[in-house]
């Protein structure tokens, strides 16, 4: 366990099937929210380290920048949630969508699961899955990710921890995309 500035950062250490996990406390109640305002605002650079299980396998963990700056809160006033489309890239949605869609963005939405905790949810699909006509389904896999947030001693914001849970809607399991990750600005202890 790592502590500092009001805040501790659990390690993981071991069990019999999971490989890893991420965890954090303080003395914030689990009443406590930011609006996402707050959270657009936050000052400090925020990483997103994650560990994950896709098509069957386990992946290598990946890190990299979280950027809540390139989200708009919904509305523009909104204290619940938050969204970002994804300029088209080479690679996003490729596979998903085929060669033909030429459509390869990705829109994102963060959003409160209830008002009363620190419940948030990260979603995210491919925009060329999502069907024009609105009484159609979703054709794809959306990523559903349920997260805590972290909240130091003094209650302020400091990012998410959470499980991304996306099952195949085929119900084939080598298309199953789980995994845990966090989403912080607590910086990895010196060695």
């Amino acid at each position: 366990m790592w502590s500092g500035s009001g805040i501790a950062r659990l390690g993981f250490l071991y069990s019999t099937k999971a490989t890893s996990g991420y965890g954090y406390g303080s003395n914030a109640p689990l009443s406590e929210r930011r609006a996402m305002k707050t959270v657009r605002n936050h000052e400090r650079p925020i990483r997103l380290e994650s560990d994950a299980w896709e098509h069957g396998k386990p992946q290598p963990r990946k890190e990299r920048p979280f950027r809540p700056r390139l989200f708009t809160v919904c509305g523009g006033s909104a204290t619940y949630c938050m969204t970002y489309l994804q300029p088209p890239r080479k690679g996003a949605c490729g596979r998903g969508c085929g060669q033909a869609s030429g459509d390869t963005s990705i829109q994102y939405y963060l959003t409160r699961v209830g008002a009363h905790d620190r419940r948030d949810t990260y979603w995210h699909w491919c925009t060329c899955l999502a069907p024009s006509e609105p009484s159609a389904c979703y054709r794809g896999n959306s990523h559903v990710k349920p997260m805590l947030y972290v909240l130091d001693d003094s209650g302020a914001f400091r990012g998410w921890v959470g499980v991304e849970a996306s099952f195949s809607p085929a119900g084939k399991r080598d298309d199953d995309m789980l995994g845990v990750f966090r989403m912080t600005d607590w910086p990895d202890p010196a060695p």
